[in-house]
């Protein structure tokens, strides 16, 4: 808990990037491998599943101080921060300010001004 929801989210990212850093072999095989072994893809997925939800305390924590619109996705907010992170590992794209840049751009979104109210 780093206070807001820029840095837990940095810390985050960070940690899932040195968590899959020297990894990029060994979990795009086991990846491949679950599509055939339904046993190895309830085990994979329930602990993603399981990763994924004590992620939602960022969340919870960032709603609570009012940097989060109320009906956020989590589940959705997070595919955007962590999602980047499963490319660029791929890719070797992991430059030094891989974390801000992914966080950065989850959080500012792509366009020139604020969208209307839906």
């Amino acid at each position: 808990d780093t206070g807001t929801l820029r840095g837990d989210l940095v810390a985050l990212v960070r940690q899932r990037i040195d968590d899959l850093r020297g990894r990029r072999q060994t979990l795009g095989e086991l990846g491949l491998q679950t599509r055939h072994d339904q046993e190895l893809g309830r085990v994979v997925q329930a602990t993603i599943e399981r990763r994924r939800h004590a992620c939602h305390p960022i969340f919870e924590r960032a709603l609570a101080r009012g940097e989060l619109r109320a009906g956020i996705d989590f589940e959705v907010a997070l595919d955007l921060v962590i999602g980047p992170v499963w490319s660029r590992v791929i890719s070797h794209r992991l430059g030094p300010k891989a974390a801000d840049e992914i966080v950065d751009g989850a959080l500012d979104g792509f366009g020139a001004t604020t969208p209307p109210s839906r």
